[in-house]
């Protein structure tokens, strides 16, 4: 009798093969799944073309032989940047990425310890005096904040803003859980310009008087010419009741949350603003901010914050002015499609 034996051994090389594209796969795809969409964009980090804050400098603060920031020629360098009050200063690591760098190399190049952040930040808001009409140059660097999502903090005219961009992912495993339905629950049945993009903003006033901001004044512009409102609490509530399975208990809960959480909400009445200094310590508001969610064509990004600054206690009369704070981003379209879905937790 003859004996047949079969050989498996290609279709064995064939599936190994396979397994490791799969593997390769899913480890490139994780790593976009776990990136902001939207980029900081500054000198050094993403090489990117677009329209950047208005005179927009790189400066790196000078260190002494110690290793630590040299205090008094770090001021000078400041002050020197000073003759132009529309410079936007970008205070720049020691050891920026190349310019080339991938979005993945570009979220990780933060060489600022919060220490070396904290100190920056504090000479650059000793540099000028907060209420003084020609303190118009803006201070702004990069960071990250106590949960390693990148952030922008910027001083301008004595007002120091902290923003960072919150995930959907991230921003469902935190609220959208249980019997309530987060605010900023994407459904994909949404209409595009009911879809959002979110962020931390904290805002600390260094100034005498007290600060008026709108969030629906706020914005986001792209390379594109589209415009990107921002949205407060009636906006938001409105969006959930265009979701067909979002009702009830649940819905009410999730509202109940958003008064708990977002910036305007914070405030009794718009018209209170943020306080000022009272005692040597500054009038602090924070919380979340949703936009219209940037278009997937969309990529340089700029975000406007808007904030009305009353007149000084001795000038009663005076008028209200406004500082504009700019932050550049970059909108990466293959990271916005490789989020994760949608869910409940």
């Amino acid at each position: 009798m003859r004996i047949r034996y079969s050989c498996n051994c290609i279709p064995t090389v064939v599936s190994l093969f396979l397994l490791i594209l799969l593997v390769a796969g899913c480890g490139g795809g994780t790593s976009l799944r776990h990136l902001p969409p939207l980029q900081p964009n500054v000198p050094g980090k993403l090489d990117v073309p677009g329209v950047l804050p208005k005179g927009m400098v790189a400066l790196t603060p000078p260190i002494n032989e110690a290793g630590e920031i040299d205090e008094a020629a770090f001021i000078e360098a400041l002050e020197e940047l000073q003759v132009d009050e529309n410079n936007c200063v970008f205070l720049m690591e020691r050891n920026e990425v190349a310019a080339n760098a991938t979005p993945e190399e570009a979220a990780l190049a933060f060489e600022f310890t919060p220490e070396q952040h904290d100190k920056v930040m504090e000479i650059a808001l000793k540099t000028y005096e907060s209420d003084t009409a020609s303190s118009k140059m803006a201070i702004l660097t990069l960071d990250r904040d106590e949960l390693q999502k990148p952030r922008y903090t910027m001083i301008k005219d004595g007002i120091t803003l902290y923003v960072t961009y919150w995930r959907d992912h991230d921003l469902n495993r935190k609220f959208n859980r249980g019997n309530s339905t987060s605010v900023f629950y994407q459904s994909e049945a949404l209409h595009q310009g009911d879809k959002t993009d979110v962020f931390y903003v904290k805002i600390i006033n260094n100034r005498s008087s007290k600060l008026l901001f709108d969030v629906r004044k706020w914005s986001i512009e792209d390379s594109n010419d589209n415009f990107y409102s921002g949205m407060n609490f009636d906006d938001l509530r409105e969006r959930m009741t265009m979701m067909s399975r979002v009702g009830g208990l649940s819905m009410k809960n999730g509202l109940n949350k958003a008064k708990e959480i977002l910036l305007e909400k914070q405030i009794a009445r718009m018209e209170d603003g943020i306080s000022g200094m009272t005692d040597d310590e500054p009038g602090t508001l924070e919380g979340f901010v949703a936009f219209r969610q940037v278009k997937k064509n969309g990529k340089s990004v700029i975000q406007k914050i808007k904030i009305e600054k009353a007149p000084p206690p001795d000038q009663p009369a005076g008028r209200f002015q406004v500082a504009m704070f700019e932050f550049p981003y970059f909108h990466h379209r293959g990271i916005r499609e490789m989020q994760p879905p949608a869910m409940k937790y």
